[in-house]
């Protein structure tokens, strides 16, 4: 993934550490996951995906495992309340289109988080046998908690 060529600065990530601290700020303010993918600039001797983030006006650039299983623990004290529902829809999107229209219908105080955007990727990833499944068990858990935080206003 390529941000668009400007004088904004990307921070590149890649310790547990450095990620780690950098969590609450994506709580803080709005986050937007715009790609998973290999970093064809990357020169280290470990080749590996990265997830590309923009939190508010910064570009942040993670290895996806090192941030995923990060991201999955940190989020793991955060929300308790929540629960999530996947969907998985062999019809083309209509029976998930028609369940989150029921429940927008009732107004029973959820969320709809359709489509996220990370989930072509890690569907990929995990077609090709990249990273192990309990790894993006965790990576996945993490991601949709951090999508449950960033509607949880809508709750209620």
């Amino acid at each position: 993934y390529e941000f668009e060529e400007s004088n904004d600065f990307v921070e590149l990530l890649l310790t547990e550490e450095e990620i780690t601290k950098i969590l609450p700020t994506l709580l803080k303010e709005p986050s937007i996951l715009v790609a998973i993918e290999m970093d064809e600039k990357d020169q280290r001797a470990k080749r590996e995906y990265f997830a590309y983030f923009i939190v508010g006006k910064i570009k942040y650039q993670f290895p996806i495992v090192t941030f995923g299983l990060a991201l999955a623990d940190f989020m793991e004290d955060q929300l308790t309340s929540t629960a999530l529902c996947f969907i998985a829809d062999a019809s083309g999107g209509g029976g998930s289109q028609m369940l989150a229209t029921l429940a927008e219908d009732s107004k029973a105080g959820v969320a709809i988080v359709k489509e996220p955007l990370w989930l072509p990727w890690i569907a990929w990833i995990a077609s090709k046998r990249i990273i192990a499944n309990a790894k993006l068990e965790r990576i996945i858990f993490g991601l949709a908690r951090l999508d449950a935080w960033n509607v949880r206003e809508n709750v209620g």
